[in-house]
């Protein structure tokens, strides 16, 4: 049983007294797991296996270069390799909500402004393994039009053309990838948790995945946070268009396949969001996405 080998895992490198272990809400492909012990509380998280890039390996080295510059993550306490689990720290704070006003999301930018001086130093070195290209922006269009009956019309088409050659000339740095309100602890400051998307990347997508993903416009956040990302309006826009198709179409290609019916209902609460942001951008492009989106073709 998988509650065997957690146990006996945390026994291992914890050398801890495990009390119960029992599986949390949370996670889409992965499952997430918390292990109370006589030293205090840990999560444990059971990646799956893998798919295309290995996003524990990714993870792995993420922890390990994001804790090197003092970012705001909690501690990895041991990654079992043949079993596929991370042990980490428990934060006792409480994961984001959806759909807040600006300022509740302001800590939020300071987080990432935070996360950005510290690792802006950094370069790609291929320890991270992970990418997400500008060039999917047509691989998301081609999965909705087979999985969501998506015809786009040529200024779609030309738009999406657009953002994908402003997104390809600027320049990458690292970036946190899954970067979401679930993904995001608030205590007295907010913290990062779940880092397997961690890359390199445009900052941009970070904050437009935060805004598809929380149904609140980030970019008018960041304005009202008195901060600067150095992300011009043109390129966060560009980064929505890119993220909007491509998790869209990747949520529409899972949802054709056997969900368990937690994972279902996720899909279709994070493709409300994606529509309900996309139509607040007020841009015949945007819109013609957000319209197809509502329809949730399964």
């Amino acid at each position: 049983m998988i509650t065997q080998t957690l146990t006996a895992l945390v026994q291992k490198y914890c050398e801890a007294e495990v009390l119960s272990v029992t599986e949390v809400k949370g996670g889409y492909r992965n499952r997430i797991y918390q292990a109370n012990t006589n030293l205090g509380d840990i999560i444990l998280k059971k990646h799956s296996p893998v798919r295309g890039t290995d996003d524990f390996k990714n993870e792995v080295m993420a922890y390990k270069t994001l804790s090197r510059c003092g970012c705001r993550i909690p501690a990895l306490l041991f990654a079992d390799t043949t079993e596929r689990v991370l042990g980490i720290q428990q934060l006792e704070g409480r994961t984001l909500e959806e759909r807040q006003s600006l300022d509740y999301y302001i800590k939020t930018i300071r987080l990432l402004v935070d996360t950005y001086q510290k690792t802006g130093h950094l370069k790609d070195d291929g320890t991270l393994s992970f990418r997400r290209l500008p060039k999917e922006i047509f691989e998301g269009m081609k999965l909705l039009k087979s999985s969501g009956e998506f015809n786009p019309s040529p200024s779609f088409g030309n738009y999406a053309k657009r953002c994908y050659e402003l997104l390809a000339k600027t320049s990458p740095q690292l970036i946190i990838g899954s970067f979401i309100p679930a993904n995001v602890i608030r205590l007295n400051q907010d913290y990062h948790i779940d880092l397997e998307l961690v890359s390199y990347g445009r900052p941009s997508d970070d904050l437009a995945y935060f805004s598809l993903f929380s149904g609140v416009n980030m970019f008018d956040v960041l304005a009202a946070s008195d901060t600067n990302l150095n992300i011009s309006e043109d390129l966060y826009l560009a980064s929505m268009m890119h993220l909007s198709v491509l998790s869209s179409g990747v949520y529409f290609a899972d949802a054709q396949e056997e969900l368990a019916e937690e994972q279902r209902k996720m899909i279709e609460q994070r493709i409300t969001n994606f529509s309900s942001i996309l139509f607040k951008l007020q841009r015949p492009e945007f819109e013609e996405l957000a319209e197809v989106l509502e329809r949730k073709k399964w």
